[in-house]
């Protein structure tokens, strides 16, 4: 059992959200019905994925989506 605020959001909607926020699905920008739209969207995908490479890099590991793949760095 958790027994400390770690200033995260719990995935169970009995917890209450840290203190003074919103609870993570009051926040207009979470939109889990979205997620499947943005997802198919290859496009927009590949904007993201090139943010995120600017910011924090290229990713290295695993190919998802290869069942024989291992991860590597």
């Amino acid at each position: 059992m958790q027994e400390h605020a770690i200033g995260t959001w719990s995935a169970r909607t009995g917890v209450a959200p840290p203190a003074g926020r919103k609870g993570i699905f009051d926040h207009a920008t979470m939109n889990p019905p979205g997620l499947g739209q943005f997802m198919s969207d290859g496009a927009a995908l590949d904007r993201c994925k090139a943010r995120l490479s600017l910011y924090i890099g290229d990713v290295h590991g695993a190919n998802s989506s290869d069942p024989t793949s291992s991860a590597s760095t």
